[in-house]
């Protein structure tokens, strides 16, 4: 007799949860764990959203200066914990030298392409739920 298959999803945010959703429709047994409570970590800063307006690059042309006021503010999008480090400095300068307009439109194009179709598979996720 074939083992039924399970599988551990780490992470219970929207995507997490809608992963075991689809797997469960297959009878696959998902289990979902996360370090705090389900839907209480970036799915709950954002509230399950997925906003192609929100999905640019962060070194985007003038973040030096938005990367300044960020970096040491808990709970900001780019909080950095402050420590000596050889390789945190490393990271700093490549991502300032990545914040021009050439690099940001290079990655804009495929989050935006990524979050596009990311509604559309929450349409059909919504459609799903009333079937």
């Amino acid at each position: 007799m074939a083992e039924k298959k399970k599988v551990l999803i780490i992470g219970g945010g929207v995507i997490g949860c809608a992963a075991a959703y689809y797997l469960a429709r297959k009878g696959i047994s998902a289990t979902v764990i996360d370090k705090g409570a389900i839907g209480h970590g970036c799915s709950y800063g954002n509230a399950g959203w997925l906003v192609p307006a929100h999905s640019m690059p962060l070194p985007a042309p003038g973040a030096l200066r938005q990367a300044a006021k960020w970096m040491l503010r808990r709970g900001s999008p780019l909080y950095i914990q402050p420590r000596p480090s050889i390789d945190m400095a490393s990271w700093l300068v490549r991502f300032l030298c990545n914040a021009n307009e050439t690099r940001y439109r290079s990655g804009a194009r495929p989050l935006v392409g990524l979050a596009k179709r990311s509604l559309e598979l929450i349409d059909s996720f919504v459609a799903g739920l009333s079937n």
